[in-house]
């Protein structure tokens, strides 16, 4: 279920899901508290809560985000400059946003002697696959740059953090090398809708043309179709499709952002709560019933689950969003209430199936 490769739990649980709190909502906190989950993201960093949160959850991995707008890796400047330039500019940007964030007040308190937080992300959904290559060796520069910053601060950066249903491992590979030889841990966002699986089940029931044999995944692919894994379960697309061969166990996965929006098949990014359907006429999912049912979003995160808890290289899953805050359209992704009753409800201690100290 668990490595524990770099970070150890004391309790572990029959789920991976964690926290994605947008802003400091009570209810969010609460839950926090009742719960307790491994994972807790959040882009709201008021101290004593976060100081809390470490001490009642001491083995918590708590991930912080700082929102900017907009984003710069060096690219709004022009980027028809050398190579050179290019790289030493975005150096120059990833270091100065790890010393923003070192700046962050929540950064300079401790709990027990350690960092309040674990590990921390820079850019957020910064570019789709089809940038070109040189854009996306630059960003490697920034993230390298980014996460050495970190590290040398005593935090994790979670690097890529892409929108989901983005690039494919030999990209990875052959595009962010420093990333992948300096960071510990990468980061997911994963969506589908109206089920989480509704991509991969087309994936796997696609004819054996030439086109979906060479899709398919060495090692964790099921043999049928193309192996699906397209939006839900990229991660493990990815990282077969050349990161782990490479690469070896180094790598812990988490999914820093997971759920259901419309705008995996070209509607507007809303949640499973929308009470409208915006995809585009035509489509098959056009005239689906709105907003998705309770317990049938439900089934959807238990399916997810039952995949996460095959991987033990994968760290857990933050439900996007765990209080909502800031646009009015997030609330139409809330996991509190039904969603959380159910986790709630659901949730039991388990034995984890991996002891590093004696490998299978």
């Amino acid at each position: 279920m668990y490595n524990q490769k770099y970070h150890r739990f004391t309790t572990f649980y029959n789920h991976k899901f964690g926290f994605h709190i947008n802003g400091p909502r009570r209810k969010a906190f609460d839950a926090v508290f009742r719960l307790r989950p491994r994972i807790v993201k959040t882009l709201d960093f008021s101290v004593e809560m976060m100081k809390r949160i470490r001490r009642e959850i001491p083995d918590v991995f708590l991930i912080g985000r700082l929102v900017l707008d907009p984003q710069d890796f060096g690219q709004l400047e022009d980027g028809n400059q050398p190579m050179k330039t290019r790289i030493w500019r975005a150096r120059k940007k990833g270091i100065q946003m790890a010393e923003r964030i070192l700046r962050e007040e929540v950064n300079r308190h401790h709990v027990n002697g350690e960092p309040i937080f674990s590990a921390w992300e820079s850019l957020n959904e910064i570019f789709p696959e089809s940038v070109d290559d040189d854009t996306q060796k630059v960003y490697d520069e920034y993230q390298l740059a980014f996460g050495r910053k970190m590290q040398a601060a005593g935090f994790e950066p979670i690097g890529m953090n892409f929108a989901t249903g983005n690039f494919r491992g030999e990209q990875w590979v052959r595009n962010f090398p420093c990333t992948l030889e300096t960071y510990k841990y990468l980061g997911f966002h994963e969506y589908d809708w109206p089920t989480m699986d509704r991509l991969h089940k087309i994936g796997l029931s696609e004819p054996e043309t030439p086109k979906n044999l060479a899709d398919r995944v060495p090692f964790v692919g099921e043999g049928r179709g193309n192996d699906g894994m397209w939006l839900c379960l990229r991660y493990r697309r990815i990282l077969y499709e050349g990161v782990r061969q490479k690469y070896g166990d180094r790598h812990v996965v988490i999914i820093t952002e997971c759920g259901m929006t419309q705008g995996v098949q070209g509607g507007e990014d809303i949640g499973p709560w929308a009470k409208v359907n915006t995809l585009p006429p035509g489509l098959p999912d056009a005239r689906h019933p709105v907003p998705i049912p309770v317990e049938k979003y439900w089934k959807s995160l238990l399916w997810y689950n039952s995949e996460l808890m095959k991987d033990d290289y994968v760290m857990g899953a933050c439900l996007f969003v765990t209080g909502a805050a800031g646009k009015p359209e997030w609330e139409t992704f809330e996991h509190l209430g039904p969603i959380m009753e159910r986790l709630e409800k659901f949730q039991k201690e388990v034995e984890n199936a991996y002891d590093p100290a004696h490998p299978a």
